[in-house]
């Protein structure tokens, strides 16, 4: 990738052991920083079609949008839809493991912010008064149902 860059005097980082064992060294951030600098004059397709003749193992990272319209995510069926009460059909990610035998379901739409709030507080000791401080300081708060 150096070479293909017109960048080989960044080669001596490629392959130092302490860059995977130990925090980086100075001079690992400011190779980082180069390096962001040099990925940003083109595209995701202009860089994949230019280090791909220079035989860079390179690969695209989808968006979310395109994660879930490659093949792989449309014939896995990684993505589907659920009926909310509010909001009618939404979104929702399907299991990521599928198994032949024991087809995993959604039973219920994620929960809404702050659904289950009160529960959750209760259910580590909080007791009404100690949930209603921490609602007057605003360190959390509950839906209005």
């Amino acid at each position: 990738m150096c070479r293909a860059l017109d960048r080989e005097d960044l080669t001596p980082y490629k392959s130092s052991p302490e860059h995977f064992t130990g925090p980086p060294e100075k001079e690992w951030d400011e190779v980082q920083r180069e390096l962001e600098k040099i990925f940003r004059t083109r595209t995701r397709e202009e860089w994949f079609e230019f280090l791909s003749q220079y035989n860079v193992p390179v690969s695209k990272v989808n968006n979310i949008a395109e994660a879930f319209m490659s093949p792989q995510s449309k014939g896995r069926n990684m993505l589907g839809e659920i009926e909310d009460s509010e909001l009618g059909k939404v979104k929702q990610v399907m299991f990521p493991i599928k198994f032949s035998e024991t087809p995993a379901r959604i039973f219920s739409p994620p929960p809404h912010l702050g659904e289950h709030t009160l529960e959750v507080l209760h259910s580590l000791g909080y007791d009404k008064a100690a949930i209603d401080g921490l609602i007057q300081r605003k360190v959390t708060s509950i839906p209005l149902l």
